[in-house]
Order: C-alpha cells, then structure tokens, then sequence
C-alpha cells in the first residue's frame, strides 16, 4: 500500500501535459509567482482528497515593487464555505502539506484562522529567492474531509500565489506572516469540478 509521502514523490513525477504561459506571453518581466503549471486534483482514501501541484517560474522577480522584506513565496489551495451539497460546514477540516521548495514551510495550520469566506490549505517557501528558473517544483496539500461530505460533492476554488511578509513578528514562523501581493493563479467555478473525479487544471 503506498504511503501519502510516496504519492507525493509519484504524482510529481508524472507528465503533466503541455504547460501554456498566460501571464507572461512573449517573455515579459519576471513575476514572484510561477508563471505555469498545473493542478492534480483527486481522491486519496475514502476521507481525503489531495491537490498536486507542478509549478515552473521562467524569470522568478523577488525584488519588484519596493518589497524588500523577505524572499517567502506562500501557494494556496482556496475552498469556499458554505456551498457543498450536504451541509453547511467548510469542505476541509484540516490539511498537510509537502513541498521541494526551497527551505519549504507547511502552512496547513493556519487554515481557516483568518480566511474570510474561504479556508486557505498552502505550503511555502521561506527562501523563494533561490528558486531556479525554468526547473520544476512539486507541492502537495493532502485535505481531509469533514465528517457529512462525501465523494461527488460539487464546490468552488481557486489557486494563488502570493509575496509574503513578516507581518506580526520577525522570526520565520506562519503565524507572523501576511500577504502584501497575491496573484489569483487558477479560478474555477464549481459547475466544472466534481471531488473524486481525477482531474488536472493548467495556468
């Protein structure tokens, strides 16, 4: 039986399709968040769902609008309440991530905290200014269903990336970051995506 780490490392390594470049067609400037990539998203075990993701910078831009905080690039998976079938309760109770990112955070623990509407599952970079361009990066969030959702549930989402800073203290914790840049990277309307069908998005 294969462990959810081992399904990370499968997941990346499979093909993923021509990737397109919607945000920098003709090699414009660079951008703090990836530029392509795509989205895997399906059924892990009967209670948990997962979002893969492929992500690829062309011109990785740290340094752009007088931010000069801190190098940290944080990437969300965003689920809205309140519009699954069943009940009235978020989708996702929780979530874990994993990432090749350099110096990778897990932001899963802040899920729900101080999201308005939405819960935020994500994973990050402490040190984006070493990300490398044109070479792939993988992440993973595994999400875990709340109890009265089932497979087949209908629902809304949408992928972002975002510059961070150190909003509430100075160390490298999640707790003390906010978001001063946030680039919606994936919208998605729920009439399009059904939980426990396979399914892979591309930007």
């Amino acid at each position: 039986m294969m462990t959810k780490f081992a399904m990370v490392f499968v997941l990346a390594a499979g093909g993923v399709g021509m990737l397109q470049n919607c945000n920098n067609p003709g090699g414009a400037a660079g951008t703090f968040y990836p530029d392509s990539g795509a989205l895997h998203y399906g059924n892990d075990y009967g209670d948990t769902d997962f979002a893969s993701f492929d992500l690829t910078w062309t011109d990785p831009v740290y340094d752009d609008a007088n931010f000069t905080d801190a190098p940290i690039y944080e990437h969300d998976f965003n689920v809205f309440e309140g519009n699954n079938d069943y009940d009235d309760a978020p989708k996702y109770s929780s979530c874990l991530s994993v990432s090749d990112l350099p110096d990778a955070y897990d932001d899963c623990p802040t899920a729900g905290v101080s999201d308005d509407g939405y819960m935020g599952f994500g994973f990050g970079s402490w040190s984006a200014d070493q990300i490398e361009p044109s070479r792939y990066y993988y992440g993973t969030v595994f999400l875990y269903r709340n109890d009265g959702v089932h497979d087949g549930e209908i629902f809304d989402f949408n992928v972002t990336g975002a510059r961070m800073y150190h909003e509430f203290c100075s160390i490298n914790d999640i707790w003390c970051l906010g978001s001063v840049e946030t680039k919606i990277l994936i919208s998605q309307a729920s009439a399009d995506l059904i939980v426990g069908v396979s399914d892979d998005r591309y930007w």
